[in-house]
Formats: structure tokens, C-alpha cells, sequence
């Protein structure tokens, strides 16, 4: 007579997921905030102009403010000084990921 217990096609199923999971680094994990090249968010668009002028505007370099690790550009000094008192208002939710 068979033990009764767990089949033996579950123990393999269990034991390569397992193995999956601990071969998957951590680095992969997601940075706060999704950035394009030269670590800008946004790929450089001004994250207020959304809500104040109701679309995308290319922010410029020359108004930039660091947060969350990334560089957020803006059209003027004014939406830079709006984000940065108060960050959560107009940044992009879930750091700009796809939720």
C-alpha cells in the first residue's frame, strides 16, 4: 500500500518554483520613479503643466529639482516651486509606472 501524501509531480512543481523565486535577484526590482535617459523623469515633461494647462510641455533644463532620485524638469521656475512644496500633489502616481 502507497503512503498517502503529497504526489511526487507536486513536490517538483513546488521545488522549481521555489528555485525560481530565489534565483530572481533583487536588483530587478523597480526604482521609485520610472526615468528615461540621462535620469529624467517624465522624459523631461513638466509633471504640473498636466494639471495646470491640461497637457504634456517639455520641460527645460534650465528649471530642474531633484526627488525620488530623478531629475523632473519644468517650463518655469513657478511649476518647479509648486512641486516641490508639495510633491505628491502633481508627481505622477506610483512614480510613473503603469499601475
Amino acid at each position: 500500500m502507497r503512503p498517502r501524501g503529497l504526489r511526487p509531480g507536486f513536490l517538483i512543481l513546488a521545488f522549481l518554483l521555489a528555485l525560481a523565486l530565489l534565483a530572481a535577484p533583487a536588483a530587478r526590482a523597480a526604482a521609485p520613479v520610472n526615468v528615461a535617459r540621462g535620469n529624467l523623469a517624465l522624459r523631461g515633461h513638466d509633471p504640473v503643466a498636466y494639471f495646470e494647462e491640461g497637457k504634456p510641455v517639455r520641460g527645460r533644463a534650465e528649471h530642474v529639482f531633484s526627488w525620488m532620485g530623478a531629475a523632473w524638469r519644468f517650463a518655469s521656475a513657478k511649476n518647479r516651486e509648486l512641486l516641490r512644496a508639495d510633491p505628491g500633489r502633481c508627481a505622477p502616481q506610483y512614480g510613473g509606472y503603469c499601475a
